[in-house]
């Protein structure tokens, strides 16, 4: 990958956080603005996730025994993702020693806000420790998740893609993806 694109890419996500107002405190899932939600907030609704069993079931983790959660990655993104003028909340997360061994596969948890509640939605797989991409947001606006599909670890070979979704039918679906 171009260096250039790689720095290009970072002083992006950099920019939206800062924009984004970094953490501004707060440590429930449950918020009484409908039109605030913080960091705090996304880890609190993620939190509750790792114990819900529709949850646990949908990501195929309840027969599976040994596994470990990795919810540190950053950064979340927060905006009004499916265009209902409130803010609602990407978190990045990977489920990593599945079986005992050392693979991991990444995943966005989508949250939308619901009267000031992070609500789960559904899960954007981004990608695993040998996928050829790994797929990166970097912001959030008017309805439109934007980011790259970047060259995986052990691809590095691979084209970066610019790539945007849009929530439709319930969940995000991509909409444009560019060379």
């Amino acid at each position: 990958m171009n260096k250039y694109l790689l720095c290009s890419l970072l002083l992006a996500v950099a920019c939206n956080a800062a924009q984004k107002g970094g953490e501004k405190g707060g440590s429930s899932a449950n918020n009484a603005s409908a039109d605030i939600v913080d960091t705090a907030q996304v880890v609190a609704a993620f939190e509750l996730l790792k114990s819900d069993s529709v949850f646990l079931d949908g990501m195929d983790l309840i027969s599976e025994g040994t596994y470990a959660f990795y919810d540190e990655e950053r950064p979340l993104l927060i905006g009004d993702i499916n265009r209902d003028s409130l803010p609602d909340a990407l978190m990045p997360f990977s489920i990593e020693g599945m079986g005992g061994g050392n693979n991991y596969t990444a995943h966005y948890a989508v949250l939308l806000n619901e009267g000031g509640r992070l609500i789960y939605n559904s899960v954007l797989r981004r990608g695993s420790k040998l996928s050829e991409n790994m797929l990166t947001f970097t912001g959030i606006a008017n309805g439109v998740v934007e980011g790259w599909e970047l060259p995986g670890f052990h691809h590095p070979e691979a084209d970066s893609i610019y790539v945007q979704y849009a929530f439709r039918n319930g969940r995000l679906e991509e909409t444009v993806r560019e060379n």
